[in-house]
């Protein structure tokens, strides 16, 4: 949510709040973290003795759960 440079109702604070995540690095490792466990739970999913309709409705889940609009 912070992401987004049309937010409104917050103003200043906002753009602060984004600032020191960029500043603090914050937003790089968070990024990257969620890189990471996607890509362990798609292998994990790989390795799974499941359907292969369960199978495409968790990567599905998944691509969902990690899509970034910016």
């Amino acid at each position: 949510m912070l992401s987004n440079p049309n937010l409104t109702g917050v103003g200043a604070d906002a753009d602060r709040i984004r600032q020191v995540l960029i500043a603090t690095g914050a937003r790089v490792k968070v990024a990257n973290m969620i890189t990471t466990r996607c890509t362990q739970a798609l292998r994990a999913l790989e390795a799974a003795p499941l359907p292969l309709t369960a199978t495409a409705a968790l990567r599905k889940l998944v691509d969902a759960a990690t899509a970034r609009a910016s």
